[in-house]
């Protein structure tokens, strides 16, 4: 089976409460991107391996999609074709987690809970696979919890830095100065441990040469990929 495992951006993050647990609370304006994916091959098998065309991917047991997997009871061959930058705020590793529940449960109620136990974006990424990338949702609780919305329309481009931003550290960079943005309330907190990503929102808030000017910048999640959207005649 062939699976696109679509990358997604938070358009809004805002965060409302901390459980006891110490997970955030939060609500947020979930949006696929329909034009960057990665294409898995799953093929079941009587053993579980995982590849992967960017050599840097850790393809072990700390991998959603073997996660994925060995929750479910299954074993596969797994080839992932990999074109959304890794740990890059994209939801790259639920996407394809997400698409090896979608190979064996499909997009079932049951498919959707089992997501939720693997993280906060699978969910989602799993309705981003259901919908062929065509989707957003307005996210409550830890992110799980998913209402479906209407996609803000117009053409999102995105620029991902070269370095690599911890969501734990920006989490409690975050508690340790909160800031209530009413947009992206992470962005503040991961652009005082990390400067470069105000240079990439500074750059996309320019003109783009086919776009013209966009109608929204902002660091997607807890960063440090930079979205910019565009409205598209």
């Amino acid at each position: 089976m062939i699976i696109r495992a679509y990358a997604k951006v938070n358009i809004s993050l805002k965060i409302v409460g901390r459980r006891d647990d110490g997970y955030h609370l939060l609500e947020s304006h979930m949006q696929a991107l329909p034009d960057l994916y990665d294409v898995l091959e799953i093929v079941e098998s009587d053993e579980t391996k995982i590849t992967c065309s960017d050599e840097s991917l850790d393809c072990g047991p700390s991998n959603l999609v073997y996660k994925a997997l060995d929750l479910m009871g299954k074993k596969a061959r797994v080839h992932i074709e990999k074109h959304i930058p890794i740990a890059a705020g994209l939801a790259g590793g639920s996407a394809d987690g997400a698409a090896a529940i979608y190979a064996f449960m499909g997009a079932s109620d049951e498919a959707y809970a089992l997501a939720a136990q693997l993280g906060a974006d699978m969910p989602f990424s799993l309705m981003a696979i259901q919908h062929q990338g065509n989707v957003a949702a307005f996210a409550t609780g830890t992110g799980t919890e998913l209402r479906e919305i209407e996609p803000i329309p117009g053409r999102i481009i995105t620029r991902t830095p070269a370095i690599s931003v911890p969501t734990p550290a920006v989490y409690k960079e975050y508690d340790r100065m909160p800031i209530d943005t009413g947009a992206n309330d992470l962005q503040p907190a991961a652009i005082r441990l990390f400067p470069e990503i105000l240079n990439v929102i500074d750059e996309m808030e320019k003109p783009h040469k086919e776009y013209g000017k966009p109608i929204m910048v902002r660091q997607s999640g807890s960063g440090p990929t930079v979205f910019a959207i565009y409205k598209e005649e």
